[in-house]
C-alpha cells in the first residue's frame, strides 16, 4: 500500500486546540482519518519553528485518497495540509528504475 508524508500547519485556533487537548488526542484523530481512508497512521510528529507544525506518515490505497484527507483537514478551519509526498522504499524505487525509459536531457 502506498505510503505518504503529509505536512501541515495549524491556524491560531488549531494551535489553541492542540494546547487544550494535547497531541496524543490529535494523534488518535489522525489515526481514525487514516483508517477511514482504508490505510493506517504509521507515525506522527510535531515540530517547532518553520512553516510546518506537523508531519504524519500514513498509508492509503491510492494517492487520490489523500484528497479526502486534504478536504477534511483544510475544511475544518483548524489546520492546513501544506504538502503530500509519496514515500518509496528502496525496492519500490528500484522497481521504478527498471521501467525508466530512454531519455536525453535538453542540449545533450
Amino acid at each position: 500500500m502506498p505510503t505518504f508524508l503529509v505536512s501541515g500547519s495549524y491556524t491560531p485556533e488549531g494551535v489553541r486546540g492542540v494546547a487544550a487537548e494535547g497531541a496524543a488526542s490529535r494523534q488518535q484523530v489522525i489515526a481514525g482519518l487514516a483508517q477511514h481512508l482504508g490505510g493506517e497512521l504509521v507515525a506522527a510528529y510535531w515540530t517547532t519553528g518553520g512553516p510546518d507544525h506537523f508531519h504524519v506518515i500514513v498509508t492509503a490505497p491510492a494517492g487520490s485518497d489523500l484528497a479526502a484527507l486534504w478536504l477534511t483537514v483544510d475544511g475544518s478551519g483548524g489546520a492546513r495540509v501544506n504538502s503530500v509526498t509519496e514515500l518509496l522504499t528502496a525496492a519500490e524505487l528500484d522497481a521504478a528504475r527498471a521501467k525508466t525509459p530512454g531519455y536525453r536531457a535538453p542540449g545533450q
